[in-house]
């Protein structure tokens, strides 16, 4: 039955009458109505739940329809997602764990303390069990971790036929054959082919002979993010995942590479902004405030700087008030250019658009764009301050060269410094927020008072 998205007045519907249920403590029927809701669009419903609301909504689905239940939970952030199993008892969340494909389960089982998890895996299935505890076994974040271990592949001996004999066999035991793969006899990964080549082929031709020898795959250690970009560069819908001796272990689709961009994305946006994804899952605001805490000492001991520059010129500064007035200016410009660079070369390491080796391709197009902007409004800065506030030519062209500089020296610090660090294995991500805004204030405002210092001399 094909199930259309969930229209916001429709939400709005369906969330008065899960509230009625519960009223009514009609369980059944929660799980019937749940049951016509696609799983992507559960967690939109349950924004609109009290905490209460939400734990017996997912109680009732998961009592009921264990399966119901597996495959809505991927569909939460993992942390709101063990607060709902936790609630549970052990025998319900392991039959929730079982029903779920062995990379999603390990995802959580991930996130418990040691003796929960393996108390969990104690009361799974078998195999099952087995499953997530292989996935387990590997590095967080890496191919090996997310990868599904249950895939089709087949024998190169085989003809089409019996490939196609094979896979219709298997049934719903494979998640998304998207690709056959072809192993030899000691199961190494020899060849690949799509579906549709499969069931084009003459029944009686050995794989083999129409098989494609030239695989894309990506190692069980491979980080996350890289395995992403490879499934983007190649425009793929699952890549097959090997192990040190090129054995075929698991595959990878696009549906969990799509998971991993979007965390990938949100992780870098947090720490741009020098906090993290932990905050937003956090409900203690003493946790947030130890998240936010040390990236907000980097920009207070930069303010700081800032401030004893400014003192140290307050004698140029007594002399001409007026230009106090414009420090806000300038400042805010060159951490305005700086934080545009930053984010775009962040970024463009991350999607691997941006190569390390790149710095100074991308340090001089950076630095073209800022002398054309600080030109622009250094120009507007200093007309406006010479016809609009009655600044004196000279002082308006200092400006005007001020805020050139300010911009210059943010270009060049916002891409450089990603680069830098990229280079010397430090995230980007994490540290050129706060030391973009602590430069550039230090540095823009010593310029600035340089450059007034010489003008008074004059």
């Amino acid at each position: 039955m094909s199930v259309a998205p969930t229209p916001l007045h429709s939400r709005t519907i369906l969330v008065d009458s899960l509230r009625k249920l519960l009223r009514r403590d009609a369980a059944g029927n929660i799980v019937n109505l749940l049951s016509k809701i696609r799983p992507g669009d559960v967690p939109a419903l349950f924004k609109e739940l009290s905490e209460t609301e939400k734990a017996a909504v997912f109680t009732a689905v998961a009592t009921r329809e264990p399966q119901r239940a597996a495959a809505i939970l991927p569909e939460f952030h993992v942390q709101p997602g063990l607060q709902y199993l936790n609630s549970l008892e052990v025998p319900v969340q392991a039959g929730i764990l079982t029903a779920m494909t062995p990379d999603d389960a390990a995802e959580f089982l991930s996130e418990m303390a040691e003796e929960v998890r393996e108390s969990l895996l104690e009361a799974m299935k078998g195999r099952e069990a087995r499953e997530v505890r292989y996935l387990l076994e590997y590095g967080e974040e890496t191919a090996g971790r997310i990868m599904n271990p249950d895939f089709f592949a087949v024998k190169e001996s085989l003809t089409a036929s019996e490939a196609i004999s094979a896979l219709q066999s298997r049934g719903e035991a494979v998640e998304v054959p998207f690709y056959v793969y072809v192993l030899d006899g000691r199961n190494h990964l020899v060849g690949v082919l799509s579906l549709r080549q499969l069931l084009l082929a003459s029944p009686e031709t050995p794989l083999r002979e129409f098989m494609s020898t030239d695989i894309v795959s990506v190692s069980t250690d491979m980080d996350q993010e890289e395995v992403a970009r490879v499934v983007s560069r190649y425009d793929l819908l699952a890549v097959p995942v090997v192990d040190a001796q090129h054995r075929l272990v698991g595959v990878i689709s696009i549906d969990d590479v799509i998971d991993i961009l979007k965390e990938e994305a949100t992780e870098d946006v947090y720490r741009l902004a020098g906090t993290s994804e932990d905050e937003r899952t956090s409900r203690s605001i003493l946790h947030a405030v130890a998240l936010r805490m040390p990236w907000l000492f980097v920009a207070f001991f930069g303010g700081l700087l800032a401030s004893k520059v400014i003192n140290s010129f307050q004698s140029v500064l007594s002399s001409m008030v007026i230009l106090a007035g414009f420090i806000p200016v300038i400042l805010g410009m060159g951490g305005n250019i700086g934080t545009q660079c930053s984010t775009t070369i962040v970024r463009g390491l991350a999607t691997g658009r941006i190569e390390v080796g790149e710095l100074w391709r991308v340090l001089f197009r950076e630095f073209r764009i800022a002398l054309l902007l600080g030109l622009l409004y250094g120009g507007l800065l200093a007309l406006a301050s010479a016809f609009v506030l009655d600044v004196p030519p000279e002082v308006g062209f200092l400006l005007g060269i001020s805020l050139l500089s300010s911009m210059l020296i943010a270009a060049i610090i916002g891409s450089s410094v990603p680069m830098l660090l990229q280079r010397i294995s430090v995230d980007p991500a994490v540290a050129t927020g706060p030391f973009i805004t602590t430069s550039v204030d230090v540095l823009a405002t010593l310029v600035f008072f340089t450059l007034v210092n010489l003008l008074v001399l004059n």
